[in-house]
This record gives structure tokens, sequence and C-alpha cells, in this order.
């Protein structure tokens, strides 16, 4: 039975479905041993044919939507007969009237998780950070910010402080400060975890070898805000780093058994429509477990001050 191999076939009948796809195939991508595309444009359609081993099996199933109008596409949208792609969320996002979105989020949010808050403690226990991301008041080049960083023995006593509170979930975030090291970042999650809380951590990006320790350590869940989609607006504003590095950490974290959570800005210059529309499918391509979204809003001591809001 081991050495047996099935084929799966699928036929994209919509271009727009083709992310959706990909991200099915790649959280499944340790059974798949390999992949090929036969585009047959004179049909309007692109076969993808995988093969397989293992014992799990699974189905997959996709929509023909080649030919559907758009007042077809969002009838079947808000039925809940299937799922949003990239053209549903461009034209959610560019919509005059957005009250069906918000119904929709509303039903799914209440099905999900019903009419429940969980209330999490934050401690920012250091904001000095490496980084020059310029849309960032605590970037190392902003001189105007007065620097703290709390001692380990304050981070301890905040944190049991809030377990007696009633705190369920203690988040830990700082800038990405080099004096935390993984093996003092772990010691204090250990500590941390002696009250029954739960840590999710949000200290910026790290080795792997970094964040597989703190798992061990026992850290929860982990936020990495990925800000833009948009290769050319994130390099923009992170002038020492790169989405392809931030991606990667955040597939590291998940395949770890984090809980993953990322998220964006929104009002960002030169973003539209379609690069928000690539934020939030990009959060469904890692698998995040928490997304979190914010208008961007211009801090004064950085260069971009004499932006509007987001």
């Amino acid at each position: 039975m081991e050495t047996r191999i099935a084929l799966i076939g699928i036929i994209v009948e919509d271009p727009d479905s083709v992310q959706q796809i990909n991200a099915v195939l790649h959280e499944y991508g340790g059974y798949i041993v390999g992949r090929m595309g036969l585009p047959y444009r004179e049909k309007k359609v692109n076969h993808q044919r995988g093969g397989r081993c293992g014992k799990q099996r699974y189905k997959l199933s996709f929509r023909q939507a080649g030919d559907a109008s758009g007042d077809q596409r969002k009838n079947r949208l808000f039925q809940g007969r299937r799922p949003m792609n990239r053209r549903d969320l461009i034209d959610a996002l560019k919509a005059e009237d957005f009250s069906p979105y918000y119904r929709l989020a509303d039903k799914i949010r209440f099905q999900e998780k019903g009419n429940y808050v969980d209330i999490r403690a934050i401690l920012e226990f250091s904001n000095i950070c490496r980084r020059k991301c310029v849309y960032c008041g605590l970037n190392c080049r902003n001189q105007a910010l007065h620097r703290y960083r709390m001692t380990p023995d304050e981070i301890v006593d905040a944190a049991s402080a809030a377990a007696r509170a009633g705190y369920r979930t203690l988040v830990m975030q700082s800038g990405e400060d080099p004096w935390f090291t993984p093996k003092i970042l772990g010691g204090l999650v250990k500590e941390i975890k002696k009250t029954g809380m739960a840590v999710t951590l949000s200290c910026g990006e790290m080795p792997k070898e970094a964040y597989a320790y703190l798992r061990e350590c026992g850290a929860d869940r982990y936020l990495l805000k990925h800000e833009t989609a948009d290769p050319e607006i994130y390099s923009a504003l992170h002038p020492d780093s790169s989405l392809q590095q931030r991606i990667a950490c955040l597939k590291v974290l998940k395949r770890l058994g984090y809980e993953t959570g990322s998220g964006f800005m929104i009002g960002l210059p030169g973003q539209t429509a379609e690069t928000l529309a690539d934020d939030l499918l990009l959060l469904q391509e890692i698998g995040c477990d928490m997304a979190g979204m914010g208008p961007f809003i211009p801090h004064p001591d950085t260069p971009l001050r004499e932006l509007s809001s987001g």
C-alpha cells in the first residue's frame, strides 16, 4: 500500500481561483510528490495533475464560475455556497455599500465563535528596536523617543500580576531588541507559563532555530504582521528587510506549531484594492490563526509624518 501513487486531476475554469488552489496544494504539500499544469487556451481551461502517496485521503471541489455574472457570483457568495476569490475581494473592497459584507462576516463570526470575547494582557517590555521601518516610531533612527527596557524580574512580576487579575493570555511585545536573546526570552516564557497563562510573543523576525527554541520553552502564539503583500511598497517601508523574508518567517512559525498571527495596514501610500485583496489572500495562504488590520497613521517622528492617515 505504501508504494501506491494516486493521480488527481483539477480543471481550472476561473483564473481567479488559482491562488486558492495553490493554497490547498501547499497545505497538503507533504503528500504531493509531483505537479504539472496543462493550459488548454482554446477551451479557456487549465488542467493540473498531482501525484501523491501515503494513507491520508481528502476531497477537493472547485466551482464553475467562468461565465457567471457579477450578481450571480455575489448571490452564491452571500448564500454561503462558495468562498471568496481575488475578484470577489476586489469587488467587495470597491463596493459603495459594504453592509452585505458586514452581515456575512458577522454571520460567520457568530457561527465560529459565538458572542464571546477574550481579553488579553499586553506587556510591552521594550521599545528598543534595531530596525529602520520608516512608518514606525520605534525605528532606530528616531532620536526623539525615550527608550526603555524592562528587566526580567520586572517582566515576571508584571506577568504574575496579570495572572492574579484573571488574565489567561499574556502578549509579550517589543521592538527587535538584541538584548533579549532567545535564551533570555525562553527563560521568561518558562517562568510565565508557571502562572498558567498562555504566552503570545511579538518580537519580530528571528532565525528558525530561535523560533523553535521559544516554542520548546512553551510559547503558544506568535504575532508578526506582514504589513503589505506588495513587494515594492514593502521595500519602501522596510529598507533593511524584505517581504520574502517576512513571509518565510511566518511560514516557519506555522510549521513549528505556533498559533500564528499576521496582518497589514490600510491606507498606505500606493496601496490599491488589488493589493489589499492580495493581503487577505496571503493571510489565507499562510494559514494564519489570527489577523489584525488597522489604518495607517503617520507618526510625527518618522519620514512619513506629512502623509494622510489611512
